[in-house]
């Protein structure tokens, strides 16, 4: 039997890069699945309005997450114009990105 003080112990920078995807993409499926995009839409366009502009729950940039490729892609064929804005986090140099949705004519 090998000894387990031998094992090698995973790569810190890998792990920390794995943990900071997963969460980015939990947060980006809870934010901006498509569902909860469409459910956005139709409220403010029920409000008169022809654009909303949806924010990250958490200051992370959430743009090459799989959710937000995957909704913005099938908003566009659906007709949309979709956007990512830019937002200044509360702390220096934390930027996050609002996905901006619009259906005007």
């Amino acid at each position: 039997m090998a000894d387990p003080r031998k094992a090698e112990l995973p790569d810190p920078l890998v792990t920390a890069r794995k943990l900071a995807a997963d969460k980015r993409e939990e947060v980006a499926q809870a934010a901006f699945n498509l569902d909860a995009v469409l459910f956005a839409v139709a409220a403010a366009a029920a409000a008169g309005f022809v654009n909303v502009t949806m924010e990250p729950p958490e200051p992370l940039d959430l743009r090459g997450t799989t959710t937000w490729k995957d909704t913005a892609d099938r908003l566009g064929k659906l007709g949309f114009t979709t956007e990512a804005r830019g937002r200044d986090g509360k702390e220096e140099g934390r930027t996050s990105y609002a996905l901006f949705v619009s259906w005007a004519t």
